[in-house]
């Protein structure tokens, strides 16, 4: 549910504490990283969540496996949206 962890996210920052992404390689070893940003898009193939994630220098590949039908390159840098108001951001708190 896209919607609902860009709201943990933004309740985890707003009180200073970090959100992680936990995922298995494909070598089955679980790794831990930081979520430094996150959007979630409707678009006409589906929803797209983008998450930027804090690693360290670990070489490994993520397919996400949602297919080659969306280009991430139609979404704006979330830092230069200028229409971004987190006031409207319903955070329960």
């Amino acid at each position: 549910n896209g919607p609902a962890l860009i709201e943990r996210c933004y309740r985890a920052w707003k009180q200073n504490q970090q959100i992680t992404l936990e995922f298995k390689t494909e070598d089955g070893l679980t790794i831990e990283a930081p979520i430094v940003a996150s959007r979630w898009a409707e678009v006409d193939e589906g929803d797209v969540l983008m998450l930027w994630l804090a690693m360290e220098e670990v070489e490994f590949e993520i397919d996400p496996g949602f297919g080659s039908g969306i280009d991430l390159d139609d979404f704006s840098d979330p830092l230069d949206d200028d229409d971004f108001d987190d006031s409207d951001l319903d955070l329960g708190i």
